[in-house]
């Protein structure tokens, strides 16, 4: 879209740190020393740190690359004055050029180990490790792509066929949550899809079209301009062709955003140009590099909601300021009314889900929902606690004494345990299991989690917040993908047991269910984004439109 190239590479040198590795690249002769920052995979197939890797990246601008004008790209080292070229390459995330997961070691050979041609650019892989980028004429352009359809499967030709036939290049826009779930892009597109600008915009559901129906009809929105489409169909992978920008409020890229398997994606990289959008699901509070890390991510742009999250995404997670757009989740416009909210005598208990208990993205039950490890599930801490909660007659009568209503909602990833909870009601009245949440979190009087994100929600709402810890032990030990916290229990009480629970619930019952002031100053200070969220993105991306176009 940008017509901008971008290589991240790391040094995988023992002591690097010790013998100040500093990495160089040459670009038609001319040297460069390249920004370092300790790589991800400093954490060497574990979590925790244990090399020191030098990551670097570099950003080639090939706007001002005249017909075959070339570039010759190529990275050493040095230590001291002492150069080292790279004797072995180990190629991951190349979306451009057919290399992935290949052990690659040096050859005084300029033949071509991979090559490719994009949006007028060849590029070339030598032997040698050197990059060369050239660009083509058009017409030279057309017989490369042709000759490449031809080479491929069936499946892909006629996608490329398609792409190639259909003379009206439209300017689309997707928009995508995760399974089961109605998050940010789905408030974004309901503002976007109003516009009147010639773009079609086309929201993507997972699986089952009813779990959206029902919010929809829940809310009264009109449909009358909406589309949408299936997740992996014919459909959307065509659309995918003609697409400028995903909006996906999930980060796990071939599972939840693109519908093509890591193969396909370069069989179709020639053609694919769109920015990825990051809306983000919660304000991130995790310490999950592995999963963030500008290196393991194919994010071009985040949006953010505060000057805290720009803080970790830069300085932790070593994107560029230019990559984060500080705009407000999309949701958070629900925040901008100026209505009063009705809050009703309900608690909303919403903890984390825990990855040691779930499948990988792809694996579903009969239901159609993630499956999940019964036995680690049954076992765990989490399930002990859970338990105890919705079991305990002594919260039983708290709630039947104030009237008030405890509703547990587990993460939308989680829901194939929602059988094995509801099993433990056993004719309590007041403790509830929601298969879906019936009523706003905003309206809810107390707000209650472990560490799920869904905390920064009541955050924006002001409402109070008791913070659960249901497994301490285990969650530290690693039972999830990630252990520690940027941003910790900032917003209420902790508890770990049902007497403290009940305890906190009554000082907040005292209190006419408003947060104590410590919290509440927290509160009011947190949050730095424009009035109407939704409407400051759509401007944000309509400038990079533009800015892309001129």
């Amino acid at each position: 879209m940008d017509n901008k190239l971008y290589i991240y590479s790391f040094l995988k040198i023992k002591l690097a740190d010790k013998i100040n590795c500093r990495p160089f690249v040459s670009i038609n002769g001319v040297e460069k020393e390249l920004n370092t920052w300790e790589s991800i995979s400093s954490r060497y197939k574990k979590r925790d740190k244990s090399n020191y890797f030098p990551a670097y990246k570099l950003e080639l601008d090939l706007n001002s690359l005249s017909v075959y004008d070339s570039l010759d790209v190529y990275f050493y080292y040095k230590v001291g004055d002492e150069i080292f070229n790279i004797k072995k390459y180990y190629s991951v995330k190349n979306r451009l050029l057919d290399m992935n997961d290949q052990s690659l070691r040096f050859e005084d050979s300029t033949e071509a180990l991979s090559e490719n041609t994009v949006h007028g650019i060849s590029l070339k892989w030598q032997k040698n490790f050197h990059l060369l980028i050239t660009r083509v004429e058009n017409d030279e352009a057309q017989e490369i792509f042709d000759s490449r359809t031809d080479e491929m499967p069936e499946n892909i030709q006629l996608l490329r066929d398609s792409w190639s036939s259909d003379s009206q290049k439209r300017n689309v826009w997707l928009y995508v949550d995760n399974l089961n779930t109605v998050d940010n892009a789905f408030y974004q597109y309901v503002h976007d899809v109003a516009k009147e600008d010639g773009i079609e915009r086309y929201y993507v559901y997972k699986k089952d079209f009813l779990y959206l129906a029902r919010y929809i009809s829940k809310h009264n929105i009109d449909m009358q301009h909406m589309n949408f489409v299936l997740y992996g169909s014919e459909e959307h992978k065509k659309l995918m062709l003609r697409t400028q920008f995903v909006l996906a409020s999930y980060n796990e890229y071939f599972a939840t955003v693109v519908p093509f398997t890591k193969e396909e994606l370069l069989d179709l990289s020639d053609m694919l140009d769109f920015k990825y959008i990051y809306l983000q699901h919660g304000v991130l509070h995790a310490k999950a590099p592995q999963t963030y890390d500008v290196e393991r991510t194919y994010i071009d742009k985040i949006v953010t909601s505060t000057d805290y999250e720009g803080d970790v995404f830069t300085n932790e997670l070593h994107y560029d300021r230019s990559d984060l757009l500080q705009v407000g989740m999309s949701r958070f416009d629900l925040h901008s009314q100026t209505q009063t909210i009705n809050k009703l005598p309900r608690i909303l208990f919403a903890p984390s889900w825990r990855s040691k208990f779930v499948g990988d993205l792809n694996t579903f039950n009969e239901k159609g929902d993630r499956k999940i490890n019964i036995e680690e599930f049954l076992h765990s801490q989490y399930f002990k606690s859970l338990s105890e909660i919705i079991q305990s007659d002594q919260l039983n009568r708290f709630l039947d004494k104030r009237g008030l209503e405890l509703d547990i909602k587990l993460h939308p990833i989680f829901s194939g345990a929602l059988d094995i909870l509801e099993q433990l009601i056993d004719g309590r009245k007041h403790i509830n299991i929601l298969k879906e949440q019936k009523i706003d979190s905003d309206q809810y009087s107390v707000f209650v989690t472990d560490f799920s994100s869904y905390v920064f929600d009541a955050v924006a709402n002001k409402t109070p917040i008791i913070y659960y810890e249901l497994d301490r032990e285990e969650f530290l030990a690693g039972n999830h993908t990630y252990r520690e916290l940027y941003l910790g229990f900032e917003f209420g009480d902790v508890v770990d047991n049902i007497s403290s629970f009940i305890k906190t619930l009554k000082n907040l019952a005292r209190r006419k269910y408003t947060a104590e002031p410590q919290y509440l100053e927290k509160m009011n200070s947190f949050y730095n984004y424009p009035e109407h969220p939704r409407e400051a993105l759509y401007k944000n991306l309509k400038l990079m439109e533009q800015n892309a176009n001129d």
